[in-house]
């Protein structure tokens, strides 16, 4: 009887630690979701910064090897004009402009 009592304790204390383990330790199912989550955010993440990769690639082919885009690419970000051009800048959200219809 007293060997049956035993073997039921220590039984009872294997499985309070493994419910321990299972649901509150950092082992625990939770937190196993929560890594599973976070896998798959970084697997999208990394998709994601592959595929600006390889677009910045095309780009920067594209600056090596055709005039006619790297011509194109200063004149958009350095505003570069050709001679006897004009070009107009106009305020963008500006407070000062005025709808004439108002």
């Amino acid at each position: 009887m007293k060997l049956r009592q035993f073997i039921f304790g220590c039984l009872a204390v294997a499985n309070l630690s493994l419910l321990y383990t299972v649901f509150v330790s950092e082992q625990s199912v939770f937190s196993f979701f929560e890594l599973q989550a976070m896998e798959q955010s970084l697997k999208e993440q990394i998709i994601s910064l592959d595929e600006e990769g390889t677009m910045l690639s095309h780009e920067i082919r594209l600056m090596k090897e055709d005039e006619s885009f790297q011509k194109q690419v200063v004149r958009d970000q350095l505003h570069y004009l050709y001679d006897n051009e004009v070009m107009y800048l106009f305020p963008q959200n500006d407070e000062r402009v005025v709808d004439i219809n108002s």
